[in-house]
């Protein structure tokens, strides 16, 4: 069952085998389809074009509708991979189809394309069925033929309801096992309000900003998270217990890392331009956990050596000078 308000007004949608009960304000009407595929095709469409006429979803978005039949593995092992893929397309299910064909050594565009297009409900549930300028805003990144990473980039102008589209692309079947989640200023601000009380925040251990900031709250919400990269950023505030890896990119300097991190270990800079904040960077390097820094930059300052010489009595430290961009 899903909940939509609009001011005073209200929709209530239920999923009844091969037919649809849509509630509103002014009475109830139901929907009968020929199986229950085509249902929960309209079911999701009917979704959508409320999203698009400035509904706002006040059920959770987890709900009958949405598949929790976890395999009992990490998506890790490549062998338990293999044996779910291989129970998918036993059953015909077309997850285990496009699954097998994004793992192939040499990926049949047309035949994937074909596939996602035919049946995109059953590989991506709601989120096939959202306007086209909402989906534009989601690339996805594939591993092993499932997505690994949800990349989230605002584009200026459309109108999208953030969490809606957040829980849609973490939500689809070929989603499940996505571990990375990049997003920028826009949508990391709307993490802690919109999907930080989901169990899909818990699948979540790598986490990419593109510009702005780890705030505090962003980082509360995401418990699972073990890697923090920093994209056009140069500052995190709050900590986490299990983050053991920060890669930042660095562009004018003025960098600074707060916070309690008693994991972390690894420490990885990559500087566009000649290092302005080496200060920054040595102090984040001389927290006692760090064991190990790489440096990627056009040059290094001489004044770093010295302090990165000490530094290297108890640590790995990597350096890799680079042409300007």
């Amino acid at each position: 069952m899903a909940r939509f308000a609009r001011g005073d007004e209200h929709v209530e949608l239920v999923l009844e085998g091969k037919s649809i009960v849509e509630g509103s304000t002014f009475g109830t009407a139901r929907k009968d389809l020929f199986d229950h595929r085509a249902a929960l095709i309209a079911y999701h469409k009917r979704v959508a074009e409320l999203l698009g006429d400035r509904w706002t979803r006040n059920s959770p978005f987890v709900d009958d509708v949405v598949a929790s039949d976890e395999p009992p593995f990490a998506i890790d092992d490549a062998d338990a991979s293999a044996v779910y893929r291989d129970w998918l397309l036993e059953r015909g299910d077309p997850r285990g189809e496009l699954a097998a064909l994004r793992a192939a050594e040499k990926p049949l565009e047309t035949a994937i394309s074909s596939l996602e297009r035919t049946r995109g409900v059953e590989l991506f549930g709601g989120f096939a069925m959202l306007p086209r300028t909402w989906r534009e805003q989601v690339a996805f990144g594939w591993r092993a033929g499932w997505i690994d990473e949800i990349v989230i980039t605002h584009a200026n102008g459309v109108l999208v309801q953030p969490g809606e589209l957040m829980h849609a692309a973490l939500h689809a079947p070929m989603a499940r096992f996505a571990r990375w989640l990049t997003v920028d200023p826009f949508y990391e601000r709307t993490i802690p309000e919109c999907i930080a009380p989901c169990s899909c925040t818990n699948r979540i251990i790598g986490l990419r900003l593109v510009s702005g900031g780890a705030g505090r709250s962003v980082l509360a919400a995401l418990p699972a998270l073990e890697e923090l990269e920093l994209l056009d950023t140069d500052w995190v505030d709050g900590g986490h217990p299990n983050v053991s890896r920060i890669r930042l990119t660095i562009d004018f300097g003025g960098h600074q890392l707060d916070g309690e991190f008693p994991r972390l270990h690894r420490l990885d800079f990559v500087v566009r331009r000649a290092i302005g904040a080496a200060r920054g960077m040595i102090q984040m390097m001389e927290r006692p956990t760090i064991r190990e820094v790489t440096i990627e930059a056009p040059q290094i300052l001489e004044m770093l050596m010295p302090r990165i010489e000490k530094l290297r009595e108890r640590m790995t430290i990597q350096i890799t000078i680079r042409p300007p961009d």
